[in-house]
């Protein structure tokens, strides 16, 4: 038995599992999640739109969505990125920004951040998810530069190291991409 702010919680099966002390590390980060990511950013106009379209094009049988932390609703994605996107085959036309929610995380089976402080923060702010939050650089050992109000070339980098970054998660997706395809 567990206890909420609301008082005592049995756990399921699989909710007993995730609390056993040793299981996080024996078992790969993706491995018991099925085919739902959430790509996150500050401000979803930028790195986290592109990481979605990255994601989404490697990997078309999983489901990719993308939100920021601290964004309006409805923005479209920057210039940049739309422009970079359209030079590597993407489209970032239609985006519109989102702020990362309590369901968006719930519901998400993998919640990737773009940096270390992000992924930190969103630990903090969405515990039940702590366990699926992870660095998109996780496997590189990089955080994506923020290129926000910068150069073209502060873009070109971070779309660069995003398309690093998922090249080191693709056998981490590839895993979810055989389970989504046995439900």
């Amino acid at each position: 038995m567990k206890f909420n702010m609301y008082g005592p919680k049995m756990l399921n099966q699989s909710e007993q599992a995730l609390t056993t002390p040793n299981y996080e590390a024996s078992v790969s980060p993706v491995s018991r999640y099925r085919g739902h990511i959430l790509v996150v950013g500050y401000g979803n106009v930028c790195r986290s739109p592109m990481a979605e379209q990255v994601i989404a094009r490697r990997m078309p049988e999983l489901t990719v969505v993308s939100a920021g932390l601290n964004t309006v609703n409805g923005q479209m994605a920057d210039l940049n990125s739309r422009q970079i996107a359209k030079a590597n085959s993407l489209n970032l036309e239609h985006h519109r920004s989102k702020r990362v929610s309590y369901s968006l995380c719930k519901s998400a089976q993998l919640v990737l951040a773009m940096e270390t402080d992000l992924a930190t923060t969103l630990k903090w702010l969405f515990p039940m998810a702590h366990t699926r939050i992870f660095r998109i650089g996780e496997f590189r050992d990089i955080d994506v530069v923020d290129p926000y109000c910068q150069t073209r070339d502060m873009f070109e980098l971070a779309f660069r190291q995003i398309e690093l970054c998922v090249d080191g998660w693709i056998p981490h997706l590839e895993a979810l991409r055989g389970r989504s395809r046995e439900r």
